[in-house]
């Protein structure tokens, strides 16, 4: 049974990563404070054309991802059942060794900036941020969590 809620589609399923990324959320919650005694470890970071083999093959990551899509449409699909459209200027966050596919209209293209990252706190980070909540996020806060963002890849060489 599919139903529809803020153009997202939540199929019943019983994964455990996909039912924590369904959970209800306006808009984020404030983390607790024990999040940020370990700060995530940026693997990478970069800005990329996707080629069309991300949408056409499942595939997954030793590491957490957070995407932002600077240009085009896409929709991530985690164990071909969960669907979460974006466009510019949403973020997409996929937790380590999450099945998913980004799919998107070759013709058009998708251009995203892409950050790998390592975390002690992920998991339980993640079942307080979701998806959904990053959808929710005003012009202001994704506007400032970028600019974050930004200044966290410019220096993560110096720490």
């Amino acid at each position: 049974m599919e139903t529809e809620k803020h153009g997202w589609s939540d199929p019943d399923i019983c994964d455990r990563t996909a039912e924590k990324m369904m959970a209800e959320n306006s808009a984020p919650a404030e983390p607790p404070a024990k999040f940020w005694s370990a700060a995530p470890r940026i693997r990478s970071y970069r800005t990329r054309d996707y080629e069309n083999i991300w949408s056409e093959r499942e595939h997954s990551s030793s590491v957490h991802e957070l995407l932002y899509i600077v240009d085009g449409k896409s929709t991530l699909v985690i164990a071909d059942k969960l669907k979460f459209p974006s466009s510019a200027g949403d973020f997409l966050l996929i937790p380590a060794l999450t099945p998913h596919r980004d799919v998107f209209d070759p013709s058009h293209g998708l251009r995203i900036k892409m950050f790998s990252f390592e975390w002690e706190a992920g998991e339980e980070y993640f079942s307080v941020v979701t998806n959904r909540a990053l959808h929710a996020l005003d012009f202001a806060s994704r506007t400032e969590a970028m600019r974050q963002l930004n200044y966290l890849c410019e220096h993560w060489e110096q720490t």
